[in-house]
Formats: structure tokens, C-alpha cells, sequence
């Protein structure tokens, strides 16, 4: 978004463990993350998150390096996210819970040997709702009030119940109104076949009381003949580009640039229509870009409308085309049983 930027690192056992061991050489990982800090507005926040794809968790020397390169490259350090936390374990979830937050405290430890940043919490999707109140406290308890709520590639209005527990939560401990909340890896919508628009989910994710929007990292796992097969698809057919339209919250799913260029807002944006005349990587850069933006745009936007009028808020998204009406009633009811 705009004013707060990220930075993704993904690793999994056997890459975590070349750098550990002095395998590869860390200057290269610093030099690539530092070449993606210089690329963002120096007055705008970076939060660089590290993904560590396993089912178990690493070991202490995995999480201090996981945590060193979290805090190097962020201005608030952010747990690791763990998109295969609990994965076909069918352990009762007490015990599950006690090795995660064992787990978070070593992480925090990690940090706070040499910390001068506040550290943001992870509320992974996979903890079932009458567990985070036990989570938050946990946090509250070593000094963290922001929170990062992972949704690992699930649309927000199916994780109501969650969300409700959550802020239910940060009201008891007296932090709904003082915590910073940010979702990270929400479904942004599937594009239907032969559908060039498909309405924006992951922006009605503000409606659910977050201060800010992160990207979706999360990506289809397919069998690998079903992977191959898809890409030598991919090489037949022109590329598409997928940009995000404020005027009525839709994503625009094309190879047909007049289109893209049709809603293009030129007069509200620094990146040129040209970037995309040609996919490439700097194509593929200036969408998420493009798209950071315009949903940063919506979010302060919305953030005011929260200050000056809650009430206001429906008839906002009622002015977008692809909201429906029924995702402004679930926003509706769920913000009259919370008080913002």
C-alpha cells in the first residue's frame, strides 16, 4: 500500500539450511533485499516478512537468522509466517498451541537480544477462534500490541467468526482502538474463465476493522503434470496483465491493453501505461506496484471515513460497481456487534 511497503523472503528447510551452514553466502540475500528497500520511497515504513514453508519449525540457529534478516530490512519486525503451521496434524490443538507460542517466544527472544523496533504479531488463519484470546494475551504479555493476521489465500468474509474472536480479544486487553492491524495473504478474488473483471475481495478486508491491506503471496500448489501442463499453456497464450480499478473495485484480467488503458487513472499515477507494453519483469513489477498503490489510496481513504462517519462506509462501497450488496450487509452486522 501506499506509505508501507513489503518485502516476501520465502524459505524452506534446505534453503534456510545453505544459509545457516555458510553454504551459500548471505552478502547475496542482504544485497538482494537491500536492492528492494532502495527501490521504495525512503519516507515510507518497509516491513519485511520471511515465510518459512516446512511443517516443522526451525531450529535456533534458523530462527536467529530468520529473525536478523525480518529485522534488517523492516521498520517493524514481524514474526515468521508459517503457511504450513499444523498441516495434517491431528494433535489436539492445547498442545499444538503451547509448541507455536514456544515457538513465537523463541522469535522474540531472537529479536530483543539487540531491538530497538516494535515487533508485529502473527495471527495465523489456521488457529481456530477460541484459541486467539489465549494468543493475543500471550502477546500482550511480552509487550507486543500490533498484529499481523495471515489469511494464507482465504477470503476475509469466510474468516468472520476468527475476526470477531480477534477484535473481541484486543478489546479485553484494551487495544482495539491502539493496536495496528495489517492482513496479509487475503484472496483477492478468482478470475472465471473467459470473465476479463472479477470483483475485488480483498479490499473489503478494511471493512473487518484492519488498518492496512498487504499482498497475496499465497499460490496454487498443483501435481507437477498439472503444472507442467499449465505453463506450456501459458507460453501459447499472450500474456495478461490484472490491475486494480478503484473507480468500482474490480480487477481488470486482460491481454487487451485498450482496455487496461481505458481505466487507467495517468493523471493519478507516476507509472507509466507504457511499462506494460511489454511483459516482462519490470511489467510484472509496475502491476504490483500499480496495484499497492491504488489499494494504499483506498485505504486511507477509507480510514477517514472511519474518523469522521463509520456510518458512511456502506454508502461508500455502494457506489462500487462489483461490491455486493450482501458483502456491505455481512460489513454491516459485523461491525454493530463491534465497537470501533
Amino acid at each position: 500500500m501506499k506509505g508501507l511497503n513489503e518485502i516476501y523472503k520465502t524459505f524452506n528447510e534446505e534453503r534456510l539450511k545453505e544459509y545457516i551452514t555458510g553454504e551459500k553466502d548471505e552478502s547475496k540475500i542482504n544485497g538482494e533485499l537491500d536492492r528492494y528497500k532502495r527501490k521504495t520511497n525512503p519516507e515510507e515504513a518497509i516491513i519485511c516478512f520471511v515465510s518459512y514453508e516446512e511443517q516443522k519449525f526451525p531450529d535456533e540457529r534458523g530462527v536467529d537468522f530468520l529473525m536478523d534478516l525480518a529485522h534488517e530490512f523492516s521498520d517493524a519486525t514481524p514474526l515468521p509466517l508459517l503457511p504450513r503451521l499444523f498441516k495434517e496434524d491431528k494433535r489436539d490443538f492445547t498442545i499444538k498451541m503451547e509448541e507455536y507460542t514456544d515457538f513465537t517466544k523463541k522469535c522474540i527472544e531472537s529479536i530483543n537480544k539487540l531491538n530497538n523496533r516494535p515487533i508485529l504479531g502473527i495471527i495465523p488463519e489456521i488457529i481456530p477462534s477460541t484459541y486467539i484470546p489465549d494468543l493475543i494475551n500471550f502477546y500482550y504479555d511480552n509487550n507486543i500490541i500490533s498484529f499481523v493476521y495471515d489469511f494464507n489465500g482465504k477470503v476475509s468474509s469466510g474468516m468472520r467468526t476468527k475476526l470477531r474472536r480477534m477484535m473481541i480479544a484486543l478489546k479485553d486487553v484494551d487495544l482495539l482502538e491502539k493496536s495496528f492491524l495489517y492482513s496479509i495473504n487475503v484472496n483477492n478474488g478468482k478470475m472465471i474463465k473467459n470473465a476479463s473483471v472479477v470483483r475485488a475481495r480483498d479490499i473489503l478486508t478494511l471493512g473487518f476493522g484492519f488498518n492496512a491491506l498487504g499482498d497475496q503471496h499465497v499460490r496454487r500448489r498443483f501435481p507437477p503434470d498439472v503444472a507442467r501442463m499449465l505453463r506450456e499453456r501459458m507460453k501459447k497464450e499472450k500474456p495478461m496483465i490484472r490491475l486494480f480499478n478503484d473507480k468500482d473495485y474490480g480487477y481488470y484480467k486482460t491481454s487487451d491493453l485498450s482496455m487496461l488503458e481505458h481505466i487507467y487513472p495517468k493523471s493519478e499515477t507516476l507509472i507509466p501505461f507504457d511499462n506494460f507494453r511489454v511483459y516482462n519483469n519490470k511489467a510484472r513489477y509496475s502491476q504490483a506496484l500499480f496495484n499497492n498503490e491504488r489499494l494504499g489510496k483506498e485505504t486511507i481513504k477509507y480510514r477517514n471515513l472511519i474518523k469522521e462517519d463509520p456510518d458512511k462506509t456502506s454508502e461508500y462501497f455502494k457506489t462500487k460497481e462489483y461490491v455486493r450488496e450482501k458483502d456491505i450487509r455481512d460489513l454491516e452486522e459485523f461491525r454493530g456487534k463491534i465497537e470501533f
